[in-house]
């Protein structure tokens, strides 16, 4: 305490004294002096955001202790909220009245030219740090939420020339006439009369009760300073890396946090860099060292978002239309192709750290049937930036195009945002089918001649391509690729029947193969016309055997017994005609070769495959020689060609011959006589008069017996 020395006199007159500064009021005026001091680092402009947070942390820190001197000194903010009020009310200096019974600093308490920066609505909506005033405590405080503050105190020199004016102060403690120190709230006495009593110095009155004055009120320390402002970020910065400060003086206090990656509990913050990720919170506060001067600080606690990544996605193909070979269908020549695989590219992989890279957080899901990936489809796995997507013709299905769908779905909203379902579409490039061939072709065909139909030689078809027929002279004809009309050849030669007034026109058409017509064009009809010729009916004979020659077409039928027997053409014979036969014979030469499709032209020499017209003229040579018609496959026989035997025309087998007429027994033979015929005879023969008769090749026509 500082030392008053003063001196009772008695009747030669008042109390004199000699007075010098306080030590309270020497340690107001040095601590005025630091903030006037200090307030010179608000003129620092345009930092980064985080040096501009430690700024105005800094300075808040000296604005409040200014605060506490001004109210030390006598000074109230009790009814101002606004800022620059505030800043303007501590420039202001005590009136003339309150300066008398100040005992401390009087005047301004900060620069005339601070000023606040304060914040817009926009950067007020987020959560950029600002300082605002406190009513409850009486001081500024920090703060990331709320309403709009001071973004940042600053130094305006219009200011300078502005007089902030004079205030009535009302101090705690008063200067005193005739003490140093006088009580607002204690009634001055003089018990013992040693100012107003006698000359002696004698008084009747107690000794005062002196109340000892209020110890100043602890300031409350700020809390730390965070060099990473709270709120959002870009995902791509994290994990943060994030450090503490101090804002108070030193020796005042120390930090004391949580780490987001410990075990919850507040421990001794010594420097270290803190990793942050998204999501986390990191609580500190400051703690007092002098309890007696500084309070610990209110916690600070900064929970660090991201700011959503918007996911996206495209889907890349190599060719807007294919032609069912270039999708991988198989073709009758060339090899198979495999087609371009899409490919799917995610775009956001820049925007993403490695650790968040993860279908946990977004799963990529693409679909090939026009379904929404975002709510179905197949996930890709592993997981990748790109990837492709297989196909082939099978994945169009029923459709005319594929339509490849992709989309990044987010399993994690304060990251991802997902994406848009993207989508590519491959049509078909329809081919075009040559049309088939039909065989016999147009003219003159007798009835019983099948007709087969084949793709062209020469000509590239899918595999498992169809052929449809009409037999009536209309077109089979196309329907988005199908047939509306007719029959699908089987590869079996059917009879064309006798047509109209004996014309029959076959129309046939190439088509793709079953449930992918849709990728072809199918062929122009293929047309042949024929003329119904019908050969005379021929001889009907069981299991005979032939040496000489026949003129017309020969039939044979099966016996009654169902069995036939093995029938041989001896050199020389020959058959002006066709040749039916029952049942499925082996058809052989003499050398053993058997007749098949794939040999037939071995037989070229045996038969010739000729076509006739009604009149019996060869018209039109065809194949195959040997022919199967629609009747029962047995019986099961041997029909053999011996060196020079001939059938001009086919051979058809399974052929359902006419039964045998049913005819009366003849008369039993009175002799057992036999001849020769080399002539054909001119009357009837009879049977009673020979037991057989032998035709030799020179009796042509018919014969008569009774």
């Amino acid at each position: 305490m500082s030392k008053y020395k003063f001196i009772i006199s008695g009747k030669r007159g008042p109390v004199s004294w000699i007075k010098g500064f306080t030590l309270i009021e020497i340690l107001v005026a040095l601590a005025v002096a630091g903030v006037l001091s200090g307030t010179a680092i608000v003129a620092v402009n345009n930092v980064h955001e985080s040096t501009r947070v430690s700024k105005l942390e800094a300075d808040v820190v000296t604005i409040n202790s200014a605060i506490g001197v001004y109210t030390l000194n006598g000074g109230t903010l009790t009814n101002t909220t606004s800022p620059q009020a505030i800043l303007d009310q501590l420039k202001t200096s005590a009136d003339a009245t309150s300066t008398a019974n100040l005992t401390g600093l009087k005047g301004a308490m900060v620069d005339r030219r601070l000023s606040t920066d304060m914040q817009a609505d926009s950067e007020a909506a987020g959560s950029q740090t600002r300082a605002v005033w406190d009513a409850t405590s009486q001081r500024f405080v920090i703060t990331s939420s709320g309403a709009a503050g001071v973004k940042k105190f600053v130094f305006n020199d219009a200011l300078a020339s502005v007089n902030p004016g004079t205030e009535t102060r009302t101090p705690t403690i008063k200067a005193g006439d005739n003490w140093v120190w006088k009580y607002a709230d204690v009634a001055a006495k003089d018990p013992l009369n040693l100012i107003t009593g006698s000359e002696t110095g004698t008084g009747t009155g107690t000794p005062p009760t002196v109340t000892a004055p209020t110890a100043p009120t602890p300031l409350q320390l700020n809390p730390p300073t965070f060099s990473q402002p709270a709120g959002s970020q870009a995902l791509i910065n994290y994990d943060l890396s994030l450090t503490l400060s101090n804002p108070n003086p030193n020796g005042t206090s120390q930090i004391f946090y949580i780490d987001p990656a410990g075990s919850g509990d507040f421990s001794l913050y010594t420097g270290q860099t803190i990793s942050v990720a998204v999501g986390q919170s990191v609580p500190a506060y400051a703690y007092t060292s002098d309890p007696d001067h500084w309070l610990t600080s209110s916690t600070q606690s900064n929970t660090y978002t991201a700011t959503p990544v918007d996911l996206s996605v495209s889907v890349n193909i190599a060719s807007s239309s294919l032609t069912y070979a270039q999708a991988g269908g198989a073709m009758t020549s060339g090899s198979p192709v495999t087609p371009t695989p899409a490919t799917i590219v995610f775009n956001s992989t820049s925007q993403i750290p490695s650790k968040y890279f993860t279908p946990s957080k977004f799963p990529i899901y693409y679909t090939t049937d026009g379904t929404s990936p975002l709510t179905g489809g197949t996930a890709e796995s592993p997981f990748s930036s790109s990837f492709s997507v297989a196909f082939t013709y099978a994945n169009w299905g029923s459709a005319s195009t594929l339509t490849i769908s992709a989309a990044a779905r987010s399993n994690d909203t304060t990251m991802f945002t997902a994406s848009q379902a993207i989508s590519a579409s491959i049509g078909i490039t329809s081919t075009f089918l040559s049309s088939p061939s039909i065989d016999p072709a147009s003219g003159q065909k007798a009835t019983d001649l099948p007709v087969s139909v084949l793709l062209a030689t020469g000509q590239t078809y899918p595999v498992g391509a169809r052929i449809y027929y009409t037999i009536d002279g209309t077109d089979p004809g196309n329907n988005g690729g199908e047939p509306i009309r007719g029959t699908q050849y089987t590869g079996t030669s059917f009879n064309s029947g006798a047509g109209v007034n004996n014309v029959v026109v076959v129309m046939a058409r190439a088509y793709g193969p079953v449930g992918y017509g849709k990728w072809f064009t199918p062929s122009s009809p293929a047309v042949a016309t024929y003329s119904i010729i019908t050969l005379a009916s021929g001889a009907l004979v069981g299991g005979a055997s032939l040496n000489g020659t026949f003129v017309g077409s020969l039939v044979y039928a099966t016996p009654a017994s169902g069995v036939m027997g093995n029938i041989a053409f001896n050199s020389g014979a020959q058959i002006i005609g066709n040749l039916y036969l029952p049942g499925t014979p082996t058809v052989k030469l003499s050398n053993g070769t058997i007749w098949s499709t794939a040999n037939d032209s071995l037989f070229s020499s045996v038969i010739q495959g000729w076509e006739y017209n009604s009149s019996g003229v060869k018209t039109v040579q065809t194949t195959p020689r040997v022919i199967d018609e629609t009747g029962s496959a047995t019986p099961v026989y041997t029909l053999q060609f011996n060196n020079n035997a001939l059938v001009q025309g086919k051979v058809i087998r399974r052929h359902t011959a006419p039964a045998f007429p049913t005819i009366s027994a003849p008369p039993s033979p009175d002799s057992s006589g036999s001849t020769s015929l080399n002539s054909h005879p001119t009357t009837a023969i009879s049977a009673s008069q020979y037991s057989s008769v032998t035709l030799n090749s020179s009796a042509v026509g018919d014969v008569s017996l009774n």
